[in-house]
């Protein structure tokens, strides 16, 4: 996670507007899942690093990014596994978030994770 490496860094990369960029990249190249992987990343780094992060995400269009890429890459286990990690840290104590993630199917985003990837670890870890 970038916050691990940098604070200092990741706050200057969001107040140059690096949560919309990142979400924007994910909205524009929704095909390739190499983009999709790399964005939930960022966006889960975002926010496990600094909760205060999570209504900007939200308001990016975040929470929607995240969700359609994990129904348009349902059989790659590393885009399920980091759209899993980002939305539980989204979701994490915030209700807005969560209500957000259900109306736009997140509940069966996840489930289908979890059906379609029941061996691996990670995926079923963050989909819980």
């Amino acid at each position: 996670r970038l916050c691990m490496k940098s604070r200092e860094s990741q706050s200057r990369i969001i107040s140059l507007g690096g949560i919309e960029a990142v979400v924007n990249a994910m909205l524009t190249h929704p095909a390739d899942a190499t983009v999709q992987k790399q964005g939930c990343v960022a966006l889960d780094s975002f926010v496990a690093c600094d909760f205060g992060n999570q209504a900007r995400v939200a308001s990016a269009g975040g929470i929607r990014a995240i969700i359609t890429a994990m129904h348009t890459h349902l059989k790659v286990p590393s885009v399920q596994e980091w759209a899993c990690a980002a939305l539980a840290s989204l979701i994490a104590g915030n209700n807005a978030n969560l209500v957000s993630a259900l109306k736009v199917g997140g509940r069966d985003a996840v489930s289908a994770a979890l059906k379609k990837h029941p061996s691996e670890s990670k995926v079923q870890h963050w989909a819980q």
